[in-house]
């Protein structure tokens, strides 16, 4: 049995549901798909097949490989109709791009699968959206452990880079607040600590409620004022792909897109650049990361001097609404995604904090 969604609102999936998944996938794709491999997702599930047998007239080379992302029944038409303009806008500017996004697979028509690579599929039980693309090949930054400056430069000007390529995005399908939107953090993170209560230890507490009046007192007091963009809000180091050189090949999953201060996105890598993955490995001081990443975006866009003294508090308080989400779900579902994904966090957090504060 496989699930969609988030706990407790997750949907069943059977395996005969995958199986009608990708034979249904196979006529329009032109092509048989095998070797289907499951990857972590937090409310979709994702596959990465090969292309098996291919047909004469398909635009798929035979062992190319593909995403196949199974659509939690949660996401709105709004939020479809969102990631179909994302999927068009990455496509267009995927030429003009010195790494890999995730655009629509273009079919032998030369239209992209589906409405903007999503396709409604009939199962044996309800019918699913499925969303098809071209698989990304590289390491996640996260496994490879490589947060050194030369890659960080490349982060900051990627990023630039992607707000280019995302601008035309119509603002109104942007969510202006969920769980992992840095605006609205500070109520959010309150909330969470509330509901965590003995959970949480009250000298960490009462520090991470400190450091939310400084966000309140910095950045939030600032925010209108501030340049935006449409921006990725989730470019941590599990989203960003190495080539076996080292380099950035690919940025992947833009599900938490937002329209916000363009220094956000900034902030976000930062923090995650920041945060140790793996026991005993050095990360560097968050001072530094952030100078490499504004050197890299400002290879594209010129940043003023009060955005880049706010990716400071930004990272840190990605730091803190990052652990209290991730301690919040663990708290009521055990898994495996949150718990990486929380890992070594509130160490960082309680550093971070007495360097600001």
């Amino acid at each position: 049995m496989y699930w969609l969604g988030r706990s407790p609102d997750r949907t069943p999936v059977t395996q005969a549901d995958l199986d009608s998944v990708f034979s249904a996938l196979e006529v329009p794709l032109g092509c048989s798909l095998t070797d289907r491999t499951q990857f972590l997702g937090e409310r979709d599930l994702i596959f990465r097949a090969r292309a098996g047998q291919v047909t004469s007239t398909s635009a798929i080379e035979a062992q190319q490989k593909i995403m196949v992302k199974i659509l939690d029944p949660g996401w709105t038409q709004q939020d479809l109709e969102l990631r179909d303009q994302i999927a068009i806008k990455l496509t267009r500017a995927q030429v003009d791009l010195p790494f890999q996004v995730p655009g629509a697979l273009v079919l032998p028509t030369g239209e992209p699968a589906g409405e903007a690579g999503r396709m409604r599929v009939e199962t044996t039980g309800e019918p699913l959206w499925v969303r098809i693309a071209p698989w990304l090949d590289g390491e996640p930054m996260a496994s490879a452990g490589v947060h050194s400056e030369d890659i960080l430069v490349q982060l900051g000007r990627a990023t630039a880079l992607l707000h280019q390529a995302l601008s035309g995005v119509d603002p109104q399908l942007c969510p202006t607040e969920h769980d992992w939107t840095m605006h609205g953090s500070d109520h959010r993170i309150e909330r969470n600590l509330e509901e965590l209560g003995d959970h949480v230890d009250t000298e960490d507490r009462n520090t991470i409620h400190s450091f939310v009046q400084h966000f309140r007192q910095t950045v939030m007091l600032a925010w209108n004022a501030l340049p935006t963009a449409v921006i990725h809000q989730d470019l941590h180091d599990g989203n960003t792909l190495l080539d076996t050189k080292g380099n950035l090949a690919g940025i992947i999953d833009f599900g938490d897109i937002a329209t916000a201060p363009r220094i956000v996105d900034l902030g976000i890598t930062a923090s995650a650049a920041t945060t140790p993955r793996h026991p005993g490995v050095q990360v560097p001081q968050l001072q530094d990361v952030i100078e490499s990443l504004c050197r890299g975006f400002e290879e594209v866009q010129a940043l003023r001097a009060d955005e880049k003294n706010l990716i400071w508090p930004l990272a840190v308080m990605r730091h803190c609404l990052a652990w209290t989400n991730w301690a919040r779900v663990l708290v009521h579902e055990d898994s495996q995604y949150p718990r990486t994904r929380s890992e070594n966090l509130l160490e960082v957090v309680r550093k971070t904090i007495a360097e600001t504060l």
